[in-house]
């Protein structure tokens, strides 16, 4: 008798007492009725034939699955994959299964416990970056502000940015909260490494730094219908094509990576190497990186994260290079009309 007839006929229509309810193959059985039967059948090819047929006699026998039971078993072969880097599935089609499974929500948090965390180091990016360069970056910022980011740069790097600040007063500032620091919040130190970031690409991007008005109609066409946008960009680049140029270059950052659909996403990556992707991940928050992650191909996410464990770091220029030219290739391939940057409805300017 095969296994499929024996647990057949002991777990057909009657109850059995001692039956095993709980063994591997019937784990893997619930997991392959979760992700439906297109998934399950990519599954399968990866088993033997003794596997199949043990896991297909307890397939038979299930009717449903109840939703607790169902996020536990979808967290578990989540946590497998990342302990043994099988050979099933991929990050690309793991989010397939997980959103078929339970919904995108639920697909996204599963995701987000099952992808490596590498912890992010504020303002990593700021090392070696010439004094200039910085005091340029921090001269509107709050001596508060300032005392934080220099408690974060190695010892010659901050003494050189505070020697080179020639306002005594904002200097003895800095200088004294520095001094009076004690443990900061992590949030708020984050946010402002994540903003101090996005004012240097900012910089990288655009030709002058008198750009207040052209900052001003950047966010307001960010605001705006996409027919609007374009008109006015369309307008604005017959008479000063450069100056249109500018304006759209502000108009869009990295962060715009999380309003775009995953094809999108997927499309831009195709123009750039798998160094430029360790680049671009490179001290990211864990939502930049899961986007990033899930719209790679399995192997090249594997070589990229292992490449990132064991290779020293990129130099922070070199990761806001390949920043400047993936924004640079978003605003290229959406003028083009071959990807579309959702405008973010929840960002309002004055």
């Amino acid at each position: 008798m095969s296994d499929i007839e024996s647990i057949k006929e002991k777990q057909g229509l009657v109850k059995v007492p001692g039956v095993e309810r709980d063994s591997k193959y019937r784990r893997v059985a619930k997991f392959l009725f979760l992700i439906g039967s297109k998934q399950a059948a990519l599954v399968l090819q990866k088993l033997d034939d003794i596997q199949v047929e043990k896991v297909i006699a307890e397939l038979v026998t299930i009717r449903s699955v109840d939703k607790d039971e169902a996020l536990a078993i979808l967290d578990e072969f989540s946590a497998l994959y990342e302990q043994h880097k099988s050979s099933m599935g991929g990050f690309g089609v793991a989010k397939d299964i997980l959103q078929q499974a339970y919904g995108d929500t639920k697909a996204e948090e599963i995701l987000a416990r099952s992808v490596p965390e590498i912890p992010v180091k504020p303002f990593a990016y700021l090392k070696d970056m010439a004094t200039d360069e910085l005091a340029l970056v921090l001269q509107d910022e709050l001596p508060s502000a300032c005392a934080i980011v220099v408690s974060y740069l190695p010892p010659k790097q901050a003494a050189k940015y505070l020697s080179s600040i020639s306002d005594e007063e904002k200097k003895k500032d800095i200088v004294v909260h520095l001094a009076k620091m004690q443990k900061l919040n992590a949030d708020i130190v984050q946010a402002l490494s994540d903003a101090l970031r996005k004012k240097i690409v900012a910089f990288s991007l655009q030709k002058t730094s008198k750009l207040d008005g052209k900052s001003v109609l950047a966010h307001i066409l960010r605001n705006s219908s996409i027919q609007t946008e374009k008109h006015i960009l369309d307008r604005l680049s017959e008479e000063d094509a450069e100056l249109a140029q500018d304006i759209l270059q502000q108009m869009y950052s990295f962060d715009d990576i999380l309003l775009m659909s995953d094809k999108d996403v997927q499309h831009v990556l195709t123009h750039f190497s798998d160094t430029d992707i360790r680049f671009l991940l490179f001290n990211r928050s864990q939502e930049i990186r899961r986007k990033i992650i899930v719209n790679i191909s399995r192997n090249k996410a594997l070589f990229i994260l292992d490449d990132e464990k064991n290779m020293e770091a990129p130099r922070p220029a070199e990761a806001l290079e390949v920043e400047k030219r993936f924004v640079e290739t978003m605003i290229q391939e959406e003028q083009v009309g071959r990807i579309i940057i959702p405008k973010d409805e929840g960002e309002q300017f004055v």
